[in-house]
């Protein structure tokens, strides 16, 4: 007569107790994974309330309790009022970010142990002042020296940006640099001169804007064309251009650049807003398939279909780059080069088992495509790819559903 949440503490106090997972599992006839699960759900309030008003099952009580042990009650809630179809993107979509918080946090300590300002965006730019809008008391240029030498006068503001390193030292590395040329080909020998573009990876780094919030102080002058700006009357900046000084027609032409800068600036940030997104559910989609489609006994429907079309459509798919390196990761393979391994697995597989590992050759090659900027690029075949993943049970990410044409870009929520 115990209710599920009354289950879920007991097994939480078996386990208190000092009883084993194993002893718990046979005990109780579950399998460990439920064990834990239970154990997890048993010891969060919040959590055990959910699952016995029926409003979650247990597999996402535990993403509750999870959250709910750190002492999130932000992610919690916020999970609590989301659909059981976006649960576990939504999950997914909270942890990526506290881990970017994390690091955001841990990037910005020093900043602020030096004495700046630590912004989390940056301010308007009709007011806000960079280094290139200032001079020193001589004409000087503002240098990074002079910056660091009176951090109380400046913000600054975090951001990540895409740096081309050196996959080895993480040294950053010249675009001209690359041989572009050999970015499908392992084997293939750059030009001279030029190094091979797998040498070389992208990698998100934080970088710091700095933004004046007391130019006086700090003992600095406004450039000319930025006095003109701060000079000139609203009136004068709709005076036909002909009638306008060369100061304020450089002033104008500043005005306009930093507008165009600032929307540059959003749109970048769109973008990177965007590529979290993908990335998260990239996360989700490899855990659907690694649990809900290749661990299969039986294909699923549609999958003979969906494999002869695609190869048939695209004949080259199979050996494209990092085609083995995804398969690998999605079977468990220890090497990044699985065939091996993949024709062992065939050789003792049943005739229906041998057919969900043809689909896992398919599928790992199609997602390897899906770079966290897919939502832009659309590559080849991805929206049958989504289509058909849909068709087994999974559930789109909004970025997800640009790709299928559901969304527009602008439609997805950033914030």
């Amino acid at each position: 007569g115990l209710t599920a949440a009354q289950h879920t503490r007991g097994v939480a106090q078996m386990l208190e107790f000092g009883a084993s997972i194993t002893k718990v599992s046979k005990t109780l006839a579950m399998n460990k994974k439920d064990v834990k699960a239970q154990a997890a759900v048993g010891k969060a309030e919040a959590a055990r309330t959910a699952l016995d008003a029926g409003q979650l099952d247990l597999e996402q009580a535990a993403v509750v309790a999870e959250f709910e042990e750190a002492g999130d009650t932000e992610a919690v809630d916020m999970l609590l009022k989301t659909g059981p179809y976006n649960f576990t993107y939504t999950a997914q979509r909270i942890r990526d970010q506290r881990a970017e918080e994390a690091a955001y946090a841990l990037t910005a300590a020093p900043y602020a142990e030096k004495g700046f300002t630590v912004l989390a965006a940056a301010p308007d730019h009709r007011s806000a002042l960079t280094p290139a809008d200032l001079l020193t008391a001589d004409g000087g240029e503002v240098t990074q020296e002079l910056i660091d030498a009176a951090p109380q006068f400046w913000s600054v503001v975090l951001v990540q940006e895409d740096v081309l390193c050196d996959t080895a030292t993480g040294n950053p590395v010249d675009e001209d640099d690359i041989d572009w040329d050999t970015a499908e080909d392992d084997d293939a020998v750059p030009a001279e001169g030029l190094r091979h573009a797998n040498s070389a990876e992208w990698r998100e780094e934080w970088t710091a804007e700095y933004f004046c919030h007391d130019h006086q102080g700090a003992g600095l002058a406004l450039t000319p064309v930025m006095e003109a700006a701060h000079a000139a009357a609203p009136e004068a900046r709709e005076t036909a251009e002909g009638e306008l000084t060369d100061e304020e027609r450089a002033a104008e032409a500043a005005r306009r650049q930093r507008e165009r800068e600032a929307k540059d600036k959003q749109e970048r940030r769109r973008v990177r807003e965007l590529n979290k997104q993908a990335e998260s559910a990239t996360t989700v989609r490899r855990e659907f398939l690694r649990t809900s489609l290749l661990a299969r006994k039986t294909p699923p429907g549609a999958a003979a279909a969906y494999v002869a079309t695609t190869i048939a459509q695209d004949p080259h798919l199979l050996t494209e780059h990092k085609a083995g390196e995804v398969l690998a990761e999605l079977m468990g393979f220890p090497s990044v080069y699985p065939g091996k391994d993949m024709a062992a697995l065939a050789a003792k597989a049943t005739e229906a088992r041998a057919q969900v590992l043809t689909l896992a050759l398919v599928l790992a090659a199609q997602e390897s495509r899906m770079v966290k900027d897919a939502w832009r690029s659309k590559p080849r075949n991805a929206d049958r790819y989504l289509s058909f993943l849909m068709g087994q049970g999974y559930t789109l990410a909004a970025v997800e559903e640009i790709i299928t044409g559901q969304l527009t870009i602008d439609e997805v929520a950033i914030d």
